[in-house]
């Protein structure tokens, strides 16, 4: 959704968590996503020079540079005119966290680009702008964050670009962030060579895509403690893959044994955030031990 203030114009994203299948779904597998409401808003007019702030993140300059380079890119794929223009971004999710956050930025940003210059783009035209301004951060992108931070709820996503609603009730999410960023291409560098080299890796990863299909049953039964076993094998899975860290796999341990029915990484990894599900009895027992290493709860 886009609003109009004179001639600028605001446009919002959400973000997501991925409960089941990443890096799997870089590779063609189904995965188990949860749309956010809460993500990114972009508020974009016209200028007589580029600007673009984001707040509160700090960027360094290369790090700047490759955003504006990817927005320049998208307004153009967009058709939209290639005039400058002054961009202010707003987010209430962190970087490099597997939240969502640079495709809550694109889709944010092509929202309120459309909106300024009267395009008229559908759903896929989007999606396709979006996910070409995610392949100059993750080299590769599934297009499954970019579908996730468009539509809150939980949704099984089938690549390439197949979102199906899984209807149910809140799930008992937990998100805690690592205390370092993200590193998604190296990452999905990482995965992709241990899959090459490793003779049980195809094994294993036909492993992690196979959990999918039993996690969508749990959350259509609302069986957490299924779903939470589930989760725990999936962070065992991408741990035997490398994409783990020791703090992410702290957070992991802390909250199963604090009471969390499961934990695992979310998104990319090599930093970022973990999720964790715990039923309510468990919440505050979770968080405050959680907190007392140090780790932020995000949501």
């Amino acid at each position: 959704m886009a609003t109009e203030t004179g001639d600028r114009h605001t446009a919002s994203a959400g973000s997501k968590v991925i409960l089941l299948g990443e890096h799997a779904v870089v590779h063609g597998s189904d995965a188990l996503v949860l749309g956010l409401p809460n993500g990114v808003q972009a508020t974009i007019g016209p200028a007589e020079t580029k600007q673009l702030s984001i707040t509160p993140w700090t960027l360094d300059d290369a790090s700047k540079q490759q955003l504006q380079s990817a927005l320049d890119t998208m307004q153009q794929q967009l058709g939209a005119p290639m005039q400058p223009l002054r961009i202010a971004i707003e987010a209430v999710i962190p970087p490099r966290s597997g939240m969502g956050a640079s495709a809550a930025v694109g889709l944010s940003c092509a929202r309120a680009m459309s909106a300024l210059f009267r395009l008229r783009r559908c759903e896929d035209d989007l999606f396709m702008a979006v996910k070409t301004f995610e392949d100059f951060f993750h080299q590769k992108s599934s297009g499954v964050d970019v579908r996730a931070v468009a539509n809150s709820g939980c949704a099984r996503f089938r690549p390439p670009h197949r979102l199906t609603p899984i209807p149910c009730k809140s799930i008992p999410l937990m998100v805690v962030h690592s205390g370092y960023p993200g590193a998604t291409r190296t990452t999905v560098n990482l995965f992709q060579e241990r899959l090459s080299r490793h003779p049980d890796a195809p094994t294993q990863l036909q492993r992690l895509a196979s959990l999918v299909n039993d996690g969508e049953t749990a959350i259509r039964q609302q069986h957490w403690a299924a779903l939470g076993e589930l989760m725990n094998t999936a962070h065992c899975l991408l741990s035997w893959f490398g994409v783990s860290t020791d703090s992410l796999n702290e957070i992991c341990a802390v909250a199963r044994d604090a009471g969390a029915l499961g934990a695992k990484l979310t998104g990319g990894g090599g930093g970022g955030c973990a999720i964790v599900l715990v039923e309510a009895n468990k919440w505050h027992a979770v968080a405050t031990a959680l907190q007392n290493r140090k780790f932020d709860v995000v949501m």
